[in-house]
């Protein structure tokens, strides 16, 4: 069976703005002490056991030229662009089109990732991803991975897990519901019954099972598949039709075949900039620093200047202050998940292009 991987890469990583941009997203950007970018952080990590050409990664139309910019080791054809903006099942349906005509309709699975997280050691996450591809090749079932929770966390949905499924140590469960983001208290609810994981939005399939499961569950996306093919000169106008819908409400809250399993391995979501916190080196003081930049008498703050200009900081505490060419944005770091609406109070004032 033919295994390949789609990352999706097509977000616009609004909560990093300034430094995110429409055409240099938080996929583009170096924001752990690895030195790359997201995007190619992970296709190192599934490069030990995916060869390149079946490695493909899905974005916007204005991102596949820095994309292929940016990982120069994939065939060009491996970057899909959306032909228009819409979500995560229409997404993944031209993947399984394109894939399905590319490879003839051969027996092939399919593992679906995501350029912005955090993962380590990178051996278990393989370990993992064989684990989730072995089980879903043998039972045509549609798995996700969860994540066990160290903390109450609000800003992650969750999974509700059943009866194990397999004897093996990474354990593979039956999906008992999907929860949205809960509230403080519902989290620490969900943290102390140790029935619930972290939802990684990771998701491992056979191609056909996916096709069948999504033509039950969504026939108006899931009937479209075989014409979102690049041999269609109508694909544009087909996948314009689709509806915007997730693939957690399109197919996996519906689907009778889902399944969760659990990672033996640390994920980060890298969802705004507070999060840097969990994934850099940090000074004596407890800051993150990078580029140009003097700071007296900080702690625990985050200073980054991609500019050539000099920023400055004195008796910053707990804060973001991030500095590039044509802006500048300073937040308590406590409220670093409200840069978006930063982004939408831009837009309203007629200032996209500094977006």
């Amino acid at each position: 069976m033919i295994r390949n991987v789609v990352i999706m890469a097509g977000g616009s990583g609004e909560r990093f703005w300034p430094l995110s941009r429409k055409n240099k997203p938080k996929q583009l950007l170096e924001l752990t002490s690895s030195g790359k970018v997201m995007i190619a952080e992970a296709i190192d990590r599934v490069a030990p056991m995916i060869d390149y050409d079946n490695i493909y990664i899905i974005t916007g139309e204005h991102l596949k030229k820095p994309i292929e910019d940016a990982l120069p080791q994939l065939p060009k054809e491996n970057i899909i662009a959306e032909p228009a903006k819409r979500n995560t099942a229409p997404c993944l349906a031209l993947a399984a089109g394109i894939l399905m005509d590319k490879n003839n309709g051969k027996n092939q699975s399919i593992a679906v990732l995501t350029a912005d997280q955090i993962i380590e050691p990178e051996e278990n996450f393989r370990n993992t991803i064989s684990k989730a591809l072995d089980y879903v090749e043998q039972h045509g079932v549609i798995s996700t991975i969860g994540i066990v929770p160290d903390r109450p966390e609000t800003g992650y949905g969750y999974i509700e897990t059943g009866n194990k499924l397999n004897d093996d140590e990474i354990g593979i469960y039956d999906v008992v519901s999907f929860k949205e983001k809960p509230d403080e208290a519902t989290a620490e609810q969900y943290l102390s019954s140790g029935k619930y994981l972290w939802n990684s939005g990771m998701f491992f399939y056979r191609l056909d099972t996916f096709i069948e499961e999504m033509r039950l569950n969504a026939p108006e996306i899931g009937n479209k598949i075989e014409e979102l093919t690049e041999s269609n000169p109508n694909i544009k106008y087909v996948f314009e039709s689709l509806s915007g819908i997730s693939i957690d409400y399109a197919l996996m809250e519906k689907t009778k075949k889902a399944v969760v399993t659990e990672a033996n391995f640390h994920w980060d979501d890298l969802g705004a900039f507070d999060a840097l916190d969990r994934v850099n080196n940090k000074d004596e003081h407890g800051n993150i620093i990078k580029g140009n930049v003097v700071a007296i008498d900080c702690n625990d703050s985050i200073i980054i200047n991609s500019s050539e200009k000099l920023t400055t900081a004195y008796g910053l505490s707990e804060a973001v202050l991030i500095q590039t060419e044509d802006a500048v944005m300073s937040c308590k770091k406590q409220d670093a998940q409200n840069v978006k609406k930063i982004v939408d109070s831009i837009k309203e004032n007629g200032l996209e292009g500094y977006l």
